[in-house]
């Protein structure tokens, strides 16, 4: 995920990037949603068990890597993709279109995710907030201050399944 930042860091730097409060309370909302809806069939155990495994050191590196992918790397690359590219290929000019785009880009993106209801919503959201002002930075902010809810949760309680 890194490499694919780097690569297209020109791009990223390109793009219009400004604080949207409502995207970042959009997030926080959607990442409390998925902290309360988490109903995993193991309860995490399988996380739980691998991590368990690891010296405090590796878990310290493998914690930090982590937090670090789901908050800043995996939002730019699955809102570039799912809203930046999918949702931009329906006209803005038809507006049963572009709701049609928003429920299949967050059909897909649901389907990239184990908890597809969750997923569902969060794309919803994530792709409202692109289209609100056109801005697929805000759809960045938003997924990435969901993300970041999740990881300090799954942090401070130790359900790392929830990441």
């Amino acid at each position: 995920m890194a490499a694919a930042r780097w690569v297209f860091r020109g791009l990223y730097r390109q793009l219009p990037v400004s604080f949207d409060r409502l995207a970042v309370t959009s997030g926080v909302a959607v990442g409390l949603l998925w902290i309360g809806l988490e109903m995993s069939g193991d309860g995490g155990a399988t996380e739980a068990v691998a991590v368990a495994g690891l010296g405090a050191g590796a878990f310290v590196a493998w914690a930090v890597f982590r937090m670090l992918g789901t908050i800043l790397f995996v939002p730019m690359i699955e809102e570039f993709f799912f809203r930046g590219y999918l949702l931009a290929r329906f006209p803005a000019d038809d507006l049963r279109l572009r709701w049609l785009g928003l429920g299949v880009t967050s059909a897909l993106f649901a389907l990239l995710h184990g908890r597809w209801v969750e997923a569902f919503l969060a794309g919803l959201v994530f792709g409202r907030v692109m289209l609100r002002r056109g801005r697929v930075s805000d759809a960045v902010q938003s997924h990435m201050a969901a993300n970041a809810t999740v990881a300090l949760w799954a942090s401070a309680t130790g359900q790392w399944d929830l990441i």
